[in-house]
Protein backbone atom coordinates (compact mmCIF):
# COMPACT_ATOMS: atom_id res chain seq x y z
CA UNK A 1 0.00 0.00 0.00
CA UNK A 2 1.30 3.63 -0.99
CA UNK A 3 0.93 6.26 1.49
CA UNK A 4 1.85 9.92 0.17
CA UNK A 5 2.00 12.49 2.79
CA UNK A 6 2.68 16.50 2.15
CA UNK A 7 4.87 18.48 4.68
CA UNK A 8 6.28 21.73 3.81
CA UNK A 9 6.27 21.43 0.52
CA UNK A 10 7.88 17.91 0.37
CA UNK A 11 6.25 14.88 -1.10
CA UNK A 12 6.67 11.67 0.95
CA UNK A 13 5.55 8.04 -0.24
CA UNK A 14 5.63 4.96 1.43
CA UNK A 15 4.70 1.69 0.71
CA UNK A 16 2.21 -0.38 3.48
CA UNK A 17 4.93 -2.67 4.19
CA UNK A 18 6.48 -0.28 6.49
CA UNK A 19 9.53 0.60 4.16
CA UNK A 20 10.88 3.58 4.14
CA UNK A 21 9.50 6.36 1.79
CA UNK A 22 11.23 8.00 -0.72
CA UNK A 23 10.93 11.44 -0.41
CA UNK A 24 10.11 13.35 -4.03
CA UNK A 25 11.61 17.22 -3.81
CA UNK A 26 8.65 19.09 -5.94
CA UNK A 27 8.62 22.62 -6.68
CA UNK A 28 7.66 25.06 -3.96
CA UNK A 29 4.04 25.92 -4.30
CA UNK A 30 3.04 29.71 -3.33
CA UNK A 31 0.65 29.95 -0.81
CA UNK A 32 -1.60 32.98 -0.50
CA UNK A 33 -2.34 34.80 2.83
CA UNK A 34 -4.92 36.82 3.98
CA UNK A 35 -4.31 39.93 5.81
CA UNK A 36 -6.96 42.68 7.22
CA UNK A 37 -6.50 45.88 5.20
CA UNK A 38 -7.76 48.48 6.44
CA UNK A 39 -10.05 50.19 3.35
CA UNK A 40 -11.36 53.95 2.80
CA UNK A 41 -14.85 54.46 3.49
CA UNK A 42 -15.57 55.85 -0.33
CA UNK A 43 -13.44 53.20 -1.71
CA UNK A 44 -16.91 51.39 -3.19
CA UNK A 45 -17.82 55.01 -4.70
CA UNK A 46 -14.42 56.03 -6.40
CA UNK A 47 -16.08 54.08 -9.26
CA UNK A 48 -19.15 56.81 -9.92
CA UNK A 49 -17.54 60.01 -10.28
CA UNK A 50 -17.36 59.06 -14.48
CA UNK A 51 -21.21 58.23 -14.18
CA UNK A 52 -22.15 61.09 -12.45
CA UNK A 53 -19.64 63.50 -13.83
CA UNK A 54 -21.79 62.68 -17.17
CA UNK A 55 -25.18 63.36 -16.04
CA UNK A 56 -24.01 66.59 -14.52
CA UNK A 57 -22.58 67.18 -17.86
CA UNK A 58 -25.63 66.27 -19.87
CA UNK A 59 -28.02 68.28 -17.13
CA UNK A 60 -25.54 71.33 -17.65
CA UNK A 61 -26.09 71.37 -21.39
CA UNK A 62 -29.57 70.84 -21.51
CA UNK A 63 -30.16 73.98 -19.01
CA UNK A 64 -27.33 76.24 -21.85
CA UNK A 65 -29.95 74.76 -24.19
CA UNK A 66 -33.13 76.02 -22.16
CA UNK A 67 -31.85 79.44 -21.68
CA UNK A 68 -30.47 79.99 -25.46
CA UNK A 69 -33.81 79.33 -26.44
CA UNK A 70 -35.68 82.12 -23.54
CA UNK A 71 -33.01 84.10 -25.01
CA UNK A 72 -33.77 84.18 -28.49
CA UNK A 73 -37.73 84.18 -27.68
CA UNK A 74 -36.97 87.07 -26.07
CA UNK A 75 -35.36 88.57 -29.33
CA UNK A 76 -37.99 87.50 -31.06
CA UNK A 77 -40.47 89.14 -28.93
CA UNK A 78 -38.87 92.64 -28.80
CA UNK A 79 -37.92 92.56 -32.77
CA UNK A 80 -42.03 92.04 -33.05
CA UNK A 81 -42.50 94.77 -29.96
CA UNK A 82 -40.35 96.97 -32.03
CA UNK A 83 -42.21 96.35 -35.38
CA UNK A 84 -45.88 96.73 -33.88
CA UNK A 85 -44.23 100.21 -32.24
CA UNK A 86 -43.21 101.71 -35.64
CA UNK A 87 -46.45 100.75 -37.32
CA UNK A 88 -48.39 102.16 -34.51
CA UNK A 89 -46.24 105.09 -34.63
CA UNK A 90 -46.48 105.47 -38.29
CA UNK A 91 -50.55 105.34 -38.29
CA UNK A 92 -50.65 107.78 -35.54
CA UNK A 93 -48.86 110.65 -37.60
CA UNK A 94 -51.17 110.09 -40.42
CA UNK A 95 -54.40 109.22 -38.83
CA UNK A 96 -57.31 107.76 -41.73
CA UNK A 97 -60.58 107.58 -41.02
CA UNK A 98 -63.13 104.88 -42.42
CA UNK A 99 -61.70 103.35 -45.36
CA UNK A 100 -60.71 105.01 -48.78
CA UNK A 101 -63.02 105.23 -51.38
CA UNK A 102 -61.59 106.26 -54.86
CA UNK A 103 -65.20 106.79 -55.62
CA UNK A 104 -65.75 109.54 -53.79
CA UNK A 105 -62.59 111.25 -55.21
CA UNK A 106 -63.11 114.48 -57.00
CA UNK A 107 -62.21 113.55 -60.79
CA UNK A 108 -59.49 115.78 -61.89
CA UNK A 109 -59.95 115.57 -65.95
CA UNK A 110 -62.53 115.34 -68.27
CA UNK A 111 -65.24 114.55 -65.59
CA UNK A 112 -64.46 117.41 -63.64
CA UNK A 113 -62.24 120.74 -64.05
CA UNK A 114 -59.17 120.88 -61.97
CA UNK A 115 -60.54 124.88 -60.94
CA UNK A 116 -63.24 123.50 -59.11
CA UNK A 117 -63.45 123.50 -55.23
CA UNK A 118 -63.44 119.58 -53.61
CA UNK A 119 -66.26 117.63 -54.05
CA UNK A 120 -67.81 119.85 -56.78
CA UNK A 121 -66.11 117.75 -60.05
CA UNK A 122 -68.56 114.90 -59.34
CA UNK A 123 -67.70 111.60 -60.61
CA UNK A 124 -69.25 109.55 -63.63
CA UNK A 125 -71.61 106.68 -62.14
CA UNK A 126 -71.52 103.78 -64.40
CA UNK A 127 -74.83 102.36 -65.53
CA UNK A 128 -75.82 98.89 -64.97
CA UNK A 129 -76.47 98.28 -68.48
CA UNK A 130 -73.03 100.14 -69.44
CA UNK A 131 -71.40 97.81 -66.75
CA UNK A 132 -72.57 94.40 -68.55
CA UNK A 133 -71.61 95.76 -72.53
CA UNK A 134 -68.26 96.28 -71.09
CA UNK A 135 -67.81 93.04 -69.76
CA UNK A 136 -68.73 91.53 -72.62
CA UNK A 137 -66.27 93.46 -74.62
CA UNK A 138 -63.92 92.28 -72.83
CA UNK A 139 -65.14 88.55 -72.83
CA UNK A 140 -64.70 88.61 -76.50
CA UNK A 141 -61.34 90.65 -76.56
CA UNK A 142 -60.08 87.47 -73.82
CA UNK A 143 -58.29 84.86 -76.23
CA UNK A 144 -57.71 82.91 -72.52
CA UNK A 145 -60.38 80.27 -72.24
CA UNK A 146 -59.62 80.64 -68.34
CA UNK A 147 -59.83 84.24 -68.41
CA UNK A 148 -63.26 84.30 -70.24
CA UNK A 149 -64.58 82.05 -67.57
CA UNK A 150 -64.08 84.07 -65.23
CA UNK A 151 -65.56 86.87 -66.84
CA UNK A 152 -68.84 84.86 -67.50
CA UNK A 153 -68.23 84.32 -64.02
CA UNK A 154 -68.89 87.68 -63.06
CA UNK A 155 -71.29 88.50 -65.53
CA UNK A 156 -73.33 86.09 -63.52
CA UNK A 157 -72.38 87.78 -60.46
CA UNK A 158 -73.58 90.85 -61.99
CA UNK A 159 -77.18 89.67 -63.29
CA UNK A 160 -78.06 88.92 -59.82
CA UNK A 161 -80.97 90.81 -58.08
CA UNK A 162 -78.81 91.41 -54.83
CA UNK A 163 -76.14 92.59 -56.93
CA UNK A 164 -78.16 94.82 -58.51
CA UNK A 165 -80.05 96.63 -55.74
CA UNK A 166 -76.52 96.93 -53.78
CA UNK A 167 -74.99 98.64 -57.43
CA UNK A 168 -77.91 101.18 -57.17
CA UNK A 169 -77.32 102.23 -53.72
CA UNK A 170 -73.94 102.54 -54.24
CA UNK A 171 -74.71 104.68 -57.11
CA UNK A 172 -77.49 106.91 -55.46
CA UNK A 173 -74.87 107.31 -52.29
CA UNK A 174 -71.67 108.41 -54.35
CA UNK A 175 -74.09 110.67 -56.33
CA UNK A 176 -75.72 112.32 -52.88
CA UNK A 177 -72.03 112.99 -51.37
CA UNK A 178 -70.55 114.65 -54.52
CA UNK A 179 -73.21 117.11 -54.66
CA UNK A 180 -71.96 120.59 -54.44
CA UNK A 181 -72.55 121.50 -50.32
CA UNK A 182 -73.65 125.21 -50.01
CA UNK A 183 -70.97 127.74 -49.42
CA UNK A 184 -69.18 128.31 -46.25
CA UNK A 185 -69.31 131.63 -44.70
CA UNK A 186 -65.34 133.88 -44.77
CA UNK A 187 -65.96 135.14 -41.27
CA UNK A 188 -68.18 134.39 -38.16
CA UNK A 189 -68.53 138.30 -37.76
CA UNK A 190 -70.72 138.60 -40.88
CA UNK A 191 -73.58 140.21 -38.64
CA UNK A 192 -71.46 143.09 -37.46
CA UNK A 193 -69.95 143.96 -40.77
CA UNK A 194 -73.08 143.99 -41.59
CA UNK A 195 -74.03 146.50 -39.11
CA UNK A 196 -71.46 148.35 -39.45
CA UNK A 197 -71.99 148.90 -43.46
CA UNK A 198 -75.28 150.11 -42.39
CA UNK A 199 -74.27 152.54 -40.22
CA UNK A 200 -71.74 153.85 -42.72
CA UNK A 201 -74.41 154.07 -45.49
CA UNK A 202 -76.33 155.88 -43.48
CA UNK A 203 -74.06 158.39 -41.81
CA UNK A 204 -72.29 159.52 -45.02
CA UNK A 205 -73.26 162.44 -47.16
CA UNK A 206 -76.11 161.64 -49.62
CA UNK A 207 -75.98 163.05 -53.26
CA UNK A 208 -78.98 165.68 -53.85
CA UNK A 209 -81.16 164.36 -56.66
Amino acid sequence: MMTTSYMNGHVTESDGRGGGGEAIQEEPQQWHREMAVDCPVDLGARTLPVRRSAQLERIRQHQEDLRRRREEEGRNRQELDLNASIRLKKLSQNPKVGIDNPTFDPIEGPGGPLGLPPNLGAPTLLELEELLMSLKQVQHCLSDGQSQEDVELVLQLVQKTDFQKAFNIHNAVAQHMNRPSPPFPHTDRAQDLAHEVQSIVRNSPTQGG
